[in-house]
């Protein structure tokens, strides 16, 4: 997880990105959705281009949501391509 990577607890991740640690804490279980701006500081905080958190996020999604927001992607990505 990238914020154990940095050595940070949810708490200290929720300071960070102004959010209360219950938020990470849903985040992190992918049973809340971030909006831009909280993205946006969150790829800041971690030292991360927007694109990469996106990319990282969408790889590590957990659970059934997870496996569905992969699936649209690669189904999005396979229409831009024979578009």
């Amino acid at each position: 997880m990238l914020r154990q990577r940095h050595g940070w607890s949810p708490a200290e991740l929720a300071e960070k990105i102004e959010a209360r640690q219950v938020e990470v804490e849903q985040l992190e279980r992918g049973e809340l959705d971030a909006d831009w701006a909280t993205l946006r500081i969150l790829a800041r905080e971690l030292e991360l281009p927007l694109h990469a958190l996106l990319e990282l996020a969408e790889e590590l999604a957990p659970g059934e949501g997870g496996e569905e927001w992969r699936n649209w992607s690669r189904q999005a990505e396979r229409e831009r391509d024979d578009g």
